[in-house]
């Protein structure tokens, strides 16, 4: 499990610098998706490292550089969701919105400045210490001992994870089932190479994969809701006449989210918790 656990930090830190190479070029949509779902992974492993340690790994600390140019990217990573949004609804409602159109994309060149920026600064050696610093740690571990806290650390975070399902009562609730589940999908990826583990644990894998897309794509209309409210706040008196388009583009938005929930909801509801005899 340890070289298992080294390798694949190792594969997400090649992909974190070959897909930062791409996007200082140009912003390419994928590139700056690849690259975030490598930070993610990198902290999922990281978390997971933590967890083994009880905590001692400081990992917010040992993070910090790669969680900025993470958080700042993101705003680019947002719009660039948002603009391929738009372009969907633009054509399922047969609607001109040009205005809004243009308003994303003057956000998407300011984020493109300011996530350029903060590539440009970013030391690429942090990721080689990330390398340096995770692989220290397990080299002091036990394989045997690793193994069982490993299997502990697993059903404990799934059966939060159960427990957060059933007791979400608001936005928030959802946003923190959202970003409990992707940690807990990256750390369960990265050790599905340890035949022996997941002959251990009956995690509902496929379902659980499943719900991380609901999750995401709900809260992606979310976030494009909220461009919509803002732009229909500041900008209601200029385009006035257009305001039918927006008030149709909101409705559906606004069902759409209504209907991701009612599929949450249901996937929700046949995972089953693990059984840990």
């Amino acid at each position: 499990m340890i070289d298992i656990l080294s390798l694949y930090l190792q594969k997400q830190i090649k992909i974190i610098k070959d897909n930062l190479l791409i996007a200082t070029k140009n912003f390419d949509v994928d590139a700056i998706h690849d690259f975030r779902v490598g930070v993610k992974k990198v902290k999922a492993l990281y978390l997971f490292a933590d967890d083994l340690s009880n905590n001692s790994l400081n990992v917010k600390k040992k993070l910090s550089a790669l969680r900025k140019l993470f958080k700042t990217t993101g705003n680019l990573r947002d719009i660039q969701v948002q603009i391929e949004l738009l372009c969907k609804y633009k054509k399922k409602l047969n609607i001109e919105l040009s205005d809004f159109n243009d308003y994303f994309h003057e956000k998407e060149k300011y984020f493109e400045r300011k996530s350029d920026h903060a590539i440009k600064n970013f030391k690429l050696s942090e990721l080689d210490k990330l390398q340096t610093k995770y692989d220290e740690y397990l080299s002091k571990q036990k394989e045997d001992k690793i193994f069982n806290k490993a299997f502990e650390i697993i059903n404990k975070r799934y059966s939060n994870l159960i427990i957060l399902s059933q007791h979400f009562s608001n936005i928030d609730d959802i946003h923190k089932l959202r970003i409990r589940l992707k940690e807990f999908i990256h750390i369960f990826a990265s050790l599905n190479k340890d035949k022996k583990l997941f002959s251990k644990i009956p995690v509902a894998y496929i379902e659980l994969k499943r719900i991380g897309e609901i999750l995401g794509t709900w809260h992606d209309k979310i976030v494009f809701k909220e461009y919509i409210d803002d732009f229909m706040k500041k900008y209601t008196k200029k385009y006035k006449s257009k305001k039918d388009n927006y008030n149709k583009l909101l409705k559906k938005i606004i069902k759409d989210i209504d209907n991701d929930l009612s599929e949450l909801d249901n996937k929700l509801k046949e995972v089953k918790i693990i059984d840990n005899e």
